[in-house]
């Protein structure tokens, strides 16, 4: 899908959308099409603000938002693609990067 006319319009749409931060439950997000930076697939984003960090933050829960990070491992593997990855917001990262390879 990455690189069509539907991409790269349905990628347009979710910018617009995603990339106002400050909702207090809300994600931020940026998307990324450029294959250079997403390992040739053409698609990739930056969590920027996350709303389950948000939320487990507000109940104290901070320990816990980790085990969702890791979460995103699983269904990438189960849509076929592996996901690349250096850090994400739960451990104190600027941001969490998915990027993805096409699994062998």
């Amino acid at each position: 899908m990455a690189g069509t006319r539907l991409a790269a319009w349905l990628f347009d749409k979710w910018r617009d959308r995603f990339m106002t931060p400050g909702h207090p439950d809300g994600f931020a997000a940026e998307i990324l099409t450029d294959p250079k930076q997403t390992h040739g697939l053409g698609f990739g984003f930056n969590i920027l603000e996350c709303g389950v960090c948000k939320l487990f933050h507000r109940h104290q829960m901070d320990n816990y938002t980790f085990i969702l990070c890791e979460v995103d491992e699983i269904t990438s593997g189960l849509a076929g693609l592996s996901l690349i990855r250096t850090g994400t917001l739960a451990q104190g990262a600027t941001h969490c990067d998915f990027r993805y390879q096409k699994s062998p």
